[in-house]
C-alpha cells in the first residue's frame, strides 16, 4: 500500500498561501447558523457597532447572511447539514486561520532545524517506504 502524497516544503507553502487567500477573502468570523420553521441560515460578521453607553446601546455585531436555504418546497431542502456538520462549517471560519498559523510555525521550525538527512527519514516514514535514514 502506498503512503500519502507528501509535498515539498515550498509546494506546501504555496498551497498554504492559496488557502490563506481564500480564507482572507471569505466573510469574517466567527460564523454561526440558525434556523426557524422555514429556513436554515449561515451568518458571518459584516462589522461591529460600538457601544453608545449614553444611549444605553451595547456593542453589536452587524450580521452578514452568507447562506439561506429553505426547509421545504424545494427538491434540495433536505440536504442542509445536520447539527454536527453545521457546527463543523461554522467553526471552520475560526479553525482554518489557527491551523494555517500552526502549519506555518511548523514549516518555519522545519526550515530552521531539519537537515536533509532528517527530511529523508521523515519522507520515508510518511510514505511508508523502507530504507529511510532514521538518524
Amino acid at each position: 500500500m502506498e503512503g500519502p502524497a507528501v509535498a515539498e516544503p515550498d509546494e506546501l507553502t504555496a498551497e498554504l498561501d492559496a488557502i490563506s487567500e481564500r480564507e482572507q477573502a471569505a466573510t469574517p468570523g466567527p460564523w454561526w447558523s440558525d434556523e426557524d420553521e422555514l429556513m436554515w441560515r449561515l451568518h458571518g460578521v459584516h462589522g461591529y457597532m460600538p457601544a453608545m453607553p449614553d444611549l444605553g446601546i451595547t456593542p453589536q455585531v452587524i450580521n452578514h447572511q452568507i447562506l439561506k436555504a429553505p426547509k421545504q418546497g424545494t427538491p434540495y431542502a433536505e440536504y442542509w447539514p445536520g447539527e454536527a456538520d453545521a457546527a463543523f462549517v461554522t467553526a471552520a471560519r475560526t479553525d482554518v486561520p489557527r491551523l494555517l498559523a500552526a502549519l506555518r510555525l511548523i514549516l518555519d521550525l522545519y526550515a530552521r532545524y531539519v537537515t536533509a538527512e532528517d527530511y529523508a527519514a521523515i519522507l520515508a516514514a510518511l510514505t511508508g517506504q523502507e530504507g529511510g535514514n532514521a538518524g
